[in-house]
């Protein structure tokens, strides 16, 4: 089944308010099959950072690999076997830095730094639709994939651009199609316009006006309302919520819902299942590779996967594009667009698209959105 993003127009969208994208190439990693990661004393649900049975946080381990650099290390990940921080490194000498840290090292051939100039030498040259590209950091290569839409012809120029690159960059072929999931009050809940229905991901506040309250959702859902006519957004029983305040789509997939009614209370958490139940947020977090995560769609419902790859290029089959994303192994459908992803109390992303056949969906990083409109959850 091909998963879609909910809602959504044909053709690319312009944001409602643009900015330049920097792409950043660093840790990303295979979407492989894992335990679920068991609880730290001191995190038992993961909320303010990953949970490990010993050994240094996940923050801790990343500030060890930054102060050896991308030309030493070439990604941090949870290892779902010990489930203690690795970080890849491409010398002993860094390797022992690492091990003194109480991380795991793992030695590697290629740096964070040349993988990184392998994909951006693909963002720059390439838009093919139904591709995706990023760093796999387990492999210790930049992955390519391509889905069923992708002819034999774009498909060979892809691997003839990887091919001076040698076993540093792969092609495959993947089942599926890469959509997004639109469709035409608690996170997680269905919002919708005359044009489509999407999901609301978190409810958020101004950091300046903490009375100023609205929801996050995807940036293609709150653009292609825009786009077909619509700026008011209502819930599932037509109750009017409030309006577009801003939307950012392609390059970042967020936008972001003012609430403009006294009827409707807004919940600070997400819903874990179609019968009421919610848990609570209270924080904010960026994900570590191979961590495991939930997610609410007003279509799919719940469900978890485990963080296979970050800051990954998704090329959708209608053209768009999204850089920096998230990639879980979890079912999506369409209407589950913008819906809320979380570690325990902590939102950590929200639903941008998914290759329903393939079982991989695509999220954006929620601290970006937050910041960008200058919000919090709570």
């Amino acid at each position: 089944m091909n998963s879609t993003r909910a809602g959504r127009a044909a053709g690319a969208r312009r944001a409602l308010t643009g900015r330049i994208i920097a792409t950043a190439a660093v840790v990303a990693g295979a979407l492989l099959a894992g335990p679920t990661v068991p609880a730290h004393a001191a995190d038992p649900d993961g909320t303010y950072g990953v949970a490990v049975t010993s050994g240094p946080s996940g923050d801790a381990t990343q500030a060890v690999a930054d102060a050896l650099g991308n030309t030493h290390t070439a990604g941090v990940y949870l290892d779902n076997t010990t489930h203690r921080m690795a970080v890849a490194v491409t010398d002993e000498a860094s390797a022992r830095t690492v091990r003194d840290a109480g991380a795991e090292a793992r030695l590697v051939t290629y740096d964070t730094s040349y993988l990184a100039s392998i994909q951006t030498m693909l963002d720059d040259t390439f838009r093919t639709p139904g591709t995706t590209w990023g760093i796999d950091v387990a492999a210790n290569k930049v992955a390519v994939t391509a889905d069923s839409t992708v002819s034999d012809a774009d498909y060979q120029a892809l691997a003839d651009a990887i091919a001076p690159y040698g076993d540093a960059a792969t092609i495959s072929r993947v089942a599926g199609t890469t959509t997004e999931t639109a469709t035409t009050m608690a996170g997680g809940w269905y919002v919708k316009t005359p044009a489509l229905y999407c999901t609301w991901g978190f409810s958020v506040r101004l950091k300046s006006q903490p009375s100023v309250q609205g929801f996050l959702t995807a940036g293609h859902c709150t653009v292609e309302a825009r786009d077909a006519g619509y700026t008011y957004w209502q819930s599932y029983n037509s109750q009017y919520i409030g309006y577009t305040a801003g939307g950012y789509y392609d390059g970042n997939d967020f936008g972001w819902v003012r609430k403009d009614t006294s009827a409707i209370t807004f919940n600070g958490g997400v819903a874990i299942n179609k019968s009421g139940g919610i848990q609570d947020i209270n924080t904010s977090r960026d994900t570590k590779l191979y961590e495991t995560a939930c997610a609410f769609g007003a279509t799919t419902g719940y469900g978890c996967g485990l963080v296979g790859a970050k800051n990954q290029t998704i090329n959708y089959t209608d053209g768009s594009r999204v850089t920096g994303m998230d990639v879980l192994s979890m079912r999506r459908n369409p209407g589950d667009s913008g819906g809320p992803l979380s570690i325990g109390k902590a939102a950590v992303g929200i639903l941008s698209g998914s290759n329903g056949s393939g079982g991989l969906s695509y999220f954006q990083p929620v601290n970006e959105a937050l910041a960008w409109y200058g919000l919090e959850v709570y």
